[in-house]
């Protein structure tokens, strides 16, 4: 399921306790409470989480994955395991939150993507071509203008360089800002639960996908004995 609710601030003092459901308003959290989560406090990832589960529901695992967007502007991205549900948390800027989850015994299977690095290297391609066209142009038009090669003439060629390191770092920086990897567990005739993930993240993610399939099959092992 989904869920989109505000995220505002609450008084520090509570940070460390989960917030008590009410019968209306807004999902509550407390922003340093979220920045605990993503330094990989596991109470605070705890205290987030359990908002949204049966309070008696251990959870097993829960993991912060990464950024989405460019910061602090972004998305944060949680996974969590219990021994009932696989769930994702992603929670952003003024007041987004988006929950998901799914029964183990209807999660039918799981996808990992780490998308190829070809498209960041084509952007860096374009990118460089772009910084020596300008750089050329400019050089060529400092020559025309002064009748010569001038002082100008240098710095633009000094300059160069530098521009061209401060854009191949912007383009890096705004390519892994949206381009990320991620984690599919498919619900067996549902809404599949996502979690993005950060590219330097990924072995995190995968000791929780392992971990998901061993708990599915102890959930399913056990469903003849509930009820």
């Amino acid at each position: 399921m989904s869920i989109s609710a505000s995220l505002v601030e609450t008084h520090p003092a509570d940070a460390t306790a989960a917030p008590t459901p009410t019968s209306s308003g807004p999902v509550q959290m407390d922003r340093s409470l979220v920045d605990r989560a993503c330094l990989g406090d596991d109470d605070a990832l705890r205290t987030i989480l359990g908002q949204f589960i049966d309070a008696d529901e251990r959870i097993e695992v829960c993991e912060y994955l990464g950024a989405l967007g460019i910061q602090p502007f972004g998305q944060k991205s949680f996974a969590f395991l219990t021994a009932k549900r696989v769930g994702s948390l992603r929670i952003g800027w003024l007041g987004y939150v988006l929950y998901q989850d799914a029964p183990l015994e209807y999660t039918v299977s799981g996808i990992i993507l780490q998308p190829s690095k070809l498209a960041l290297y084509i952007w860096l391609a374009v990118v460089t071509l772009l910084v020596l066209s300008a750089d050329f142009t400019l050089f060529g038009s400092i020559t025309v203008a002064f009748g010569g090669a001038s002082v100008l003439n240098v710095l633009s060629l000094l300059l160069a360089p530098v521009v061209l390191a401060l854009s191949w770092l912007l383009t890096v920086r705004m390519f892994y800002a949206f381009r990320k990897c991620g984690m599919v567990w498919a619900v067996r005739e549902g809404v599949s639960v996502y979690a993005f993930t950060n590219r330097g993240r990924m072995n995190i993610a995968n000791r929780l996908h392992r971990r998901f399939f061993e708990l599915r099959e102890h959930r399913i092992r056990d469903l003849p004995a509930i009820g």
